[in-house]
C-alpha cells in the first residue's frame, strides 16, 4: 500500500503543471479518484448541489485521518487537537464565551519558549541546538529544509522570528477571543457550503506526507488547521491539498532524514532528526494534550 502510494506521487509530481481546469461535481454521487491515496473523494457540498472546482494539477487527496499538525497534534476520530475540542463545546454550547473554552486553557498551559518545547514538550540540552531556537513556524513547520546559513538568515531578521500566536499561547490582548471567532465562522462556513478551496487564494490546505513505510501521514503546515479540525467534527474522511512551497520534497523517508543530516549545513545530527521524524509518525494528541497538562 504505501508503495503503491510512493509511486503515485512520483507520478503526480513528474506531470504536475500549473494549468487550471474546472471539474463539475454532481453533489449527492460520490466521486471515486484514485489519484494519490486510493481515497474516495467525499460528497463536498450540500446534496443536490452542483460545485466548480477549479481542479489543479498538483491537488490531492488526503484522509483526514491521516493529518497531523506540525506540532504533533491529529485530527483522527480517536485523537485530540484544540480546535476540535472547542469546536465540539460551540456545538454543545453555541453561547460559551471564550474563557470557558479548552482553547483559551490551551493558550494558559501551551506556552513553549523554544522548537523543542513545541515539538516535545521539554525544553532539554538533549534536544540541542532545538532547545536554542525560537518557538516560530519558520524553524518547525518544515525542519528539512534548514540548514546552517538559513538559520543565520533567520537569526539576523526579526520578522523571521515572531510567531502569529494561533499554534500556542500566550494569546495576547484580544487575539484568543478573535480567533474563537475565526474558529467559529470557519465551522459554520464548511457547515453552511461545504469545502471550496477554489474560492480563496489560499484555500488549499497545504502540507507535505511523511512515511516510515508502515504507515503515512500527511503533516500539515502553515495554515489549514481551522478547517481541517471543522472538516473533522463535520464528519468529512478526506480533503483536497497541495505540496506547500516550503517542502523541497513531497514525501519524507527515513532515507530523506539520512541525507539531511549528513549534509555538512545540517543544522541537527541524526538522532535529533529521528527524534523529529519519529514524533510526527506517531503523532498522538491525547498524548501531547496530557504532557500539557490540558486533557
Amino acid at each position: 500500500m504505501v508503495s503503491s502510494i510512493l509511486a503515485d506521487i512520483k507520478t503526480r509530481l513528474a506531470r504536475r503543471q500549473l494549468q487550471v481546469k474546472t471539474i463539475r461535481i454532481p453533489i449527492g454521487i460520490k466521486r471515486i479518484d484514485y489519484a494519490l491515496h486510493g481515497h474516495a473523494l467525499l460528497d463536498w457540498a450540500k446534496p443536490n448541489d452542483f460545485i466548480d472546482l477549479e481542479g489543479r494539477a498538483d491537488a490531492f487527496p488526503v484522509k483526514i485521518s491521516d493529518i497531523v499538525s506540525c506540532h504533533g497534534f491529529d485530527f483522527s476520530t480517536g485523537g485530540w487537537h484544540p480546535y476540535i475540542e472547542t469546536l465540539r463545546q460551540y456545538v454543545s454550547d453555541p453561547e460559551i464565551s471564550f474563557k470557558d473554552t479548552v482553547l483559551h486553557r490551551y493558550y494558559q498551559l501551551y506556552q513553549p519558549a523554544s522548537v523543542a518545547e513545541v515539538l516535545f514538550n521539554r525544553n532539554e540540552a538533549t534536544y540541542h541546538p532545538l532547545n536554542t531556537w525560537p518557538p516560530t513556524r519558520a524553524y518547525y513547520n518544515y525542519p528539512w529544509g534548514l540548514s546552517r546559513s538559513i538559520l543565520a538568515e533567520l537569526s539576523s531578521n526579526p520578522q523571521a522570528r515572531l510567531e502569529d500566536g494561533q499554534h500556542f499561547g500566550p494569546a495576547v490582548g484580544m487575539f484568543g477571543e478573535e480567533h474563537f471567532l475565526r474558529l467559529k465562522a470557519v465551522y459554520n462556513s464548511l457547515k453552511n457550503e461545504g469545502y471550496r478551496p477554489e474560492r480563496f487564494p489560499d484555500g488549499f490546505i497545504k502540507g507535505y506526507f511523511i512515511t516510515d513505510f508502515n504507515s503515512v501521514k500527511f503533516v500539515l503546515t502553515r495554515n489549514g488547521n481551522h478547517r481541517v479540525a471543522a472538516m473533522s467534527l463535520l464528519g468529512f474522511e478526506s480533503v483536497m491539498a497541495i505540496q506547500d512551497s516550503v517542502a523541497l520534497t513531497l514525501t519524507v523517508t527515513p532515507n530523506v532524514v539520512q541525507q539531511v543530516v549528513s549534509d555538512d549545513q545540517a543544522p541537527f545530527d541524526i538522532n535529533i532528526g529521528f527524534d523529529v521524524f519519529n514524533m510526527l509518525i506517531t503523532a498522538d494528541g491525547k498524548r501531547k494534550a496530557s504532557e500539557i497538562g490540558i486533557n
